[in-house]
């Protein structure tokens, strides 16, 4: 069984992201599930990889710094990014909007 918790508690869960959990893992339930498998965290992502990607989301290729996908989080003086995260996978389309 899928299990999820979205944050913040007061806020509904967005419908991209109801597709991520219907479209995507419970589609691979079977084959990602922990109480069964010992699959580490790159070896689920591949299973997962192409249902993403039609749902619009980059994913990360690999380890090297073109495979990621930094995600800025804070930028500084004229702009600069001085903090990110590297994802496993990421949308534009559906990132908060700062503007």
């Amino acid at each position: 069984m899928i299990e999820w918790q979205f944050y913040p508690k007061s806020n509904i869960l967005p419908v991209h992201l109801s597709d991520v959990i219907e479209k995507v893992f419970k589609t691979h339930e079977t084959e990602i599930d922990s109480y069964n498998h010992t699959k580490n965290s790159n070896e689920v992502l591949n299973i997962l990889c192409h249902d993403l990607q039609e749902l619009g989301y980059q994913v990360e290729t690999g380890k090297t710094a073109d495979q990621k996908i930094r995600v800025p989080v804070l930028f500084g003086r004229n702009g600069q990014m001085e903090k990110s995260f590297d994802a496993d996978s990421y949308s534009e389309k559906f990132s908060r909007s700062w503007t």
